[in-house]
């Protein structure tokens, strides 16, 4: 795990990477292979004090987010592939097998 998207404010990251990168709060995906190849799922999880806006790019990464016993808050946004690699170039290689 670890590839991320940092946005202007520490809380409200869905609605930043809504308003500030097209992307579109969604109904969290049953699985990975749901996420359409042309999307990127990020998760946006709920730390107390601060989000972190987590790049989901295999089924591996859907797991570690979804776990059930994880009681966190979160939310699921859909991001165009461009528009993610753009806030997160690290991200590209590890999308690669999913184009």
């Amino acid at each position: 795990m670890g590839y991320y998207i940092e946005v202007p404010q520490l809380k409200q990251k869905a609605r930043q990477l809504q308003e500030l990168h097209g992307g579109k709060v969604v109904p969290m995906p049953q699985s990975f292979a749901d996420v359409p190849t042309d999307k990127v799922l990020v998760i946006v999880v709920d730390n107390g004090p601060f989000e972190a806006a987590a790049i989901v790019y295999s089924a591996e990464e859907f797991a570690a987010f979804t776990l059930p016993c994880d009681y966190r808050p979160r939310s699921a946004v859909l991001l165009d592939r461009d528009v993610a690699i753009r806030l997160n170039p690290q991200i590209e290689m590890a999308l690669g097998a999913r184009r």
